[in-house]
């Protein structure tokens, strides 16, 4: 079967420059909102697994950002995300240092999504979930985008080196580069 171009990709057009990568992992030069993000990615895929604990403490995180109210929005992203994407969803554990593929595209979806460039963040759904998937997530991953924002929590338009990505889906900590363009 033949892949799809993947729009995460460094495209023509968008301004970029390499961000060297500081510290012990690509995790900790992401932005807070990026982190918390990725934190309660990880967070809520445990959730399966343990009580309900978990929960109550990424909802107290939410609080904290000053987010709460789109704790259910979040939970509705992730959900229709993990059901409906094939193969399975690949998200790390809480302390790994890399992110995984389907976290950074997640992250750029929203970003996408904050930044009105919803044909991009609908050409991302499509990579990994069904089109009726895509279709249904899109409106509801927009809430999240732009609920954040109005938060003051903007992300990054980050195009992801994928070339880069090893076989299990993580960027290695020798390619940590970023490609962002410049700060809005």
């Amino acid at each position: 079967m033949k892949r799809k171009p993947d729009p995460t990709r460094k495209q023509p057009g968008r301004p970029a420059f390499t961000d060297a990568q500081s510290g012990p992992s690509l995790l900790a030069s992401l932005s807070f909102v990026e982190q918390l993000l990725v934190w309660s990615f990880r967070m809520w895929m445990r959730q399966s697994d343990e009580s309900i604990g978990v929960l109550s403490m990424l909802k107290e995180s939410w609080r904290f950002a000053r987010v709460e109210p789109l704790f259910g929005t979040l939970d509705s992203c992730m959900t229709i995300v993990v059901v409906t994407a094939s193969p399975s969803l690949r998200i790390g554990v809480q302390n790994q240092p890399v992110l995984t593929l389907d976290e950074a595209r997640l992250l750029a979806v929203l970003s996408s999504l904050q930044q009105n460039d919803i044909g991009r963040a609908k050409e991302i759904l499509c990579s990994r979930l069904p089109c009726a998937a895509t279709r249904i997530g899109a409106p509801v991953f927009d809430t999240l985008a732009r609920g954040l924002g109005h938060a003051g929590h903007i992300l990054p338009n980050r195009c992801w080196p994928l070339a880069e990505w090893d076989d299990l889906g993580s960027l290695t900590l020798e390619s940590d580069r970023l490609f962002s363009s410049t700060a809005h």
